[in-house]
């Protein structure tokens, strides 16, 4: 059943790993054809972040890139896609202008 509990979904960190239980769940459709139907997200990458622990995509914004592909083919908005080039490992919360980026954008998604 759908439920509309997050109007947006800001992702700062992670990335979508197809082999993932959940995800491989997803993507063989066991939550139906487009199970991201109508949700915006806000995806963030720093573009000198490494996941040396990553088994797909050791360059965190390479990552964010298949997040954003597999999100929006399964019917996903990536409304915002903050890429800080300077941005290493934890720059979405150390860096006031990347969290205000992504704040002002919700301020203005919900009219405030």
């Amino acid at each position: 059943a759908k439920n509309n509990l997050f109007d947006i979904t800001i992702a700062n960190a992670g990335q979508w790993e197809d082999g993932y239980p959940l995800y491989a769940d997803v993507l063989a459709e066991k939550y139906g054809k487009t199970p991201f139907a109508n949700t915006k997200w806000v995806l963030f990458c720093g573009e000198k972040d490494e996941n040396e622990y990553s088994s797909y995509f050791v360059h965190v914004c390479d990552g964010m890139e298949h997040t954003k592909d597999v999100l929006t083919t399964l019917g996903g908005n990536v409304d915002l896609f903050i890429k800080d080039p300077n941005g290493e490992h934890g720059s979405f919360m150390l860096n006031e202008k990347n969290r205000d980026q992504a704040l002002d954008y919700v301020e203005t998604v919900f009219g405030l």
